[in-house]
């Protein structure tokens, strides 16, 4: 797996209205419920196989042929139609980035096999309209897919990769690393941003009216990791003490800004820059690694030591068992058919 791209780094949250690129129509047969009425979905991983749950029942993703082992990694819900983004290994161990809409799986081009880093990755899904787009890496390209064709993103270093993805109108906007930097991409142009150390990287990125939000992990001298934010390139740090292996995320409600990532081993999210610590085990580490905003709510998924869980408003609920992991949420209105 490339440097720095970790697993908790890829708590991407593509919900309902964050990012302004989500379409979601009613057909007639249905009605949206009330806003006490919601449907909360997680992604990731259980006894190697990927998995989500839809309001804490899970369900198993379908694999094929040899591609043996898999976990999800990132979910967008638009209308009636659940896109879950991930990646299987096959029996040589390499990673080859998939996706699965309704359940069914499609692996996305790839040029990486025969490379010297035969692995593709997919780490990150928006839906605007009927265009899906996809991010992660592939060999040493870091790319993204819109509706399966595969673009490369200009890079400087071999160790790269796209970690998230955001699409404003007619703009698409992805966050990553190449090299020690942490970038964004406009439309494909690179813009590298400010650091003050060794090594950074953008998990997440989301776009408000103009405004560029991007979370991330800033190293220092001792490549300890600290969560920083950058808003229009202006960076603050946020964590205050190092946060080990643990990723960021970010949403947007209305003006209120939200980063989800720990501070050191407590999970905890950012509003407009103050802390909120989450409740845990006592003892335990925890981290807060996707999080979303629905009305007034706040959703935030993570770990509460090795067991994955997510809070509402701070109030936890588990989800599985510590050979089960997550990496994304979305939470949209529940319909109901009429009868």
């Amino acid at each position: 797996m490339k440097k720095k791209f970790l697993h908790a780094a890829l708590a991407v949250v593509i919900g309902a209205g964050l990012t302004g690129c989500l379409k979601d129509s009613s057909p007639a047969d249905e009605v949206v419920g009330t806003s006490g009425e919601v449907d909360v979905y997680v992604v990731g991983v259980s006894d190697d196989q990927a998995v989500y749950w839809k309001n804490g029942e899970m369900e198993e993703l379908e694999t094929w042929g040899d591609l043996k082992w898999s976990y999800a990694t990132a979910i967008a819900v638009s209308g009636e139609d659940i896109y879950i983004v991930g990646n299987c290994t096959d029996p040589n161990y390499d990673s080859h980035a998939v996706y699965w809409k309704n359940g069914r799986l499609t692996r996305l081009p790839e040029v990486s096999e025969g490379n010297n880093d035969p692995d593709s990755y997919a780490a990150a899904i928006a839906v605007s309209g009927s265009d899906v787009y996809i991010a992660g890496y592939d060999g040493d390209d870091a790319v993204y897919w819109k509706n399966g064709k595969r673009t490369a993103l200009p890079v400087e270093s071999s160790a790269n990769a796209a970690c998230a993805i955001a699409v404003s109108g007619n703009d698409v906007y992805v966050s990553g690393y190449d090299g020690d930097d942490a970038v964004y991409w406009k439309n494909g142009r690179k813009t590298a941003l400010p650091r003050e150390s060794e090594d950074a990287v953008a998990d997440a990125i989301a776009v408000s009216g103009s405004d560029i939000h991007i979370s991330g992990r800033e190293a220092d001298g001792d490549y300890e990791y600290y969560v920083v934010y950058w808003r229009n390139g202006k960076k603050t740090r946020l964590s205050k003490t190092p946060v080990e292996m643990s990723g960021t995320a970010i949403a947007i409600s209305g003006s209120d800004v939200y980063i989800a990532g720990a501070d050191g081993d407590d999970a905890v999210y950012w509003k407009n820059g103050r802390e909120t610590k989450l409740p845990c085990k006592p003892g335990e580490w925890a981290s807060a690694d996707a999080i979303t905003v629905y009305g007034n709510d706040v959703y935030v998924a993570g770990s509460d030591g090795y067991n994955p869980v997510y809070w509402k408003n701070g109030e936890i609920e588990k989800l599985g068992n510590a050979d089960e992991d997550y990496y994304g949420i979305a939470v949209v209105p529940r319909r109901q058919s009429n009868q």
